[in-house]
Formats: C-alpha cells, sequence, structure tokens
C-alpha cells in the first residue's frame, strides 16, 4: 500500500467516526426532545401513579410525619436572578422538617439523575441565599414508568431513592447496604 493510499484510509477512518460521533450526539438529542415532548403529555400519567402510592411509602420509612403531608404534584420551579440560576421540580411532596423533591421521568437514565441532583444543589444554594436559615432537610428521589439499572445505581450511588411501579402502586428500591440519603 503507497503513502498516499495509507492517507486516503486514514481520513476516510476519521470521517467515518466522525459521522459516528455526530449520529450518535443527534440521537441522544432527539431521545432527548422526545423524552421532554413525550412525558409533557404523558407525565401526568406518570405522577398520578408515583402520587398513589409514594406518601405511604415514604412515610413507612419514616421520611413524612403524620398528616400533614402536602404535594405539589404539577411541579416547582425557582429562579435567583442574583446567583444566575433557575431550575424547576417535577413534583415536590412536603411535611415537618422534610421536602422529597422527585423527577418523573417516562424513562429514568443517568443523565436525569445528573440534572436532578444539580438542580438540588441549585435549590440549596437558593434557599439558603434568602437568609432565612432554612432547617428544613431536601431529600432527593428519582421515578419512571422505565429505569434504567445504570440510572438507578448511580442515583443510589449518590444518596437518590429510586421510585419504580409495583402492581397498582409503587415501591422505594431497596437500597444497596451502606447507602447513605444525601441531604441538601
Amino acid at each position: 500500500m503507497s503513502e498516499q493510499q495509507s492517507e486516503s484510509t486514514e481520513e476516510e477512518q476519521k470521517r467515518h467516526e466522525a459521522k459516528q460521533r455526530a449520529w450518535k450526539k443527534y440521537q441522544k438529542r432527539q431521545n432527548r426532545w422526545f423524552n421532554s415532548e413525550f412525558s409533557d403529555k404523558h407525565g401526568d400519567f406518570v405522577k398520578k401513579l408515583i402520587k398513589r402510592g409514594i406518601v405511604r411509602r415514604f412515610q413507612e420509612i419514616g421520611y413524612l410525619e403524620g398528616d400533614g403531608v402536602s404535594i405539589c404534584r404539577g411541579g416547582m420551579t425557582f429562579i435567583n436572578d442574583e446567583l444566575g440560576i433557575r431550575d424547576s421540580f417535577g413534583m415536590v411532596i412536603e411535611s415537618g422538617s422534610v421536602a422529597i423533591f422527585i423527577w418523573v421521568s417516562l424513562t429514568l437514565e443517568t443523565w436525569c439523575v445528573r440534572s436532578h441532583i444539580e438542580a438540588l444543589e441549585k435549590y440549596r444554594r437558593h434557599v439558603d441565599s434568602q437568609g432565612h436559615g432554612s432547617t428544613k432537610r431536601f431529600i432527593g428521589a428519582v421515578a419512571g414508568a422505565v429505569v434504567t439499572d445504570d440510572a438507578a445505581t448511580f442515583a443510589q450511588k449518590n444518596g437518590i431513592f429510586v421510585i419504580v411501579q409495583s402492581g397498582v402502586t409503587v415501591e422505594i428500591v431497596t437500597p444497596p447496604e451502606g447507602f447513605t440519603v444525601k441531604e441538601w
């Protein structure tokens, strides 16, 4: 093989790899768009499934106190122009000194968990910047009609509860030994 043919083959390989990367990036972007558009319509369905049994489940494991539980199923958006942050949560459950922020998705993937962790960190900074000295504990949870194994593992490694469907209600996935809930 001549030197010119070798260079041509290398260039073709590089072009092929670049096309593959571009195609994967396009697919990922399309999947995110599809999930968000599809979730807008079907997100209420998933939220209703989650809402049905999740309060009782969190009460059973000691994170929600008594009957004074409020649920913000429609989500919550927060904006802090001073800190340059803006984000939202799909569902918020509050009781006493605890607020549980839940990311709800049709298909829960690792990027969803990362986004939720970032939102929790932003929200803690937002609340702290208000100077109210909130002692409320913020707990994270993620839920999906379909939950990938990678997403569940990543969430639990980061102290986030994982919620899955279980028949007509929902279950919190049993955390692995050594699991520690992270609070923001």
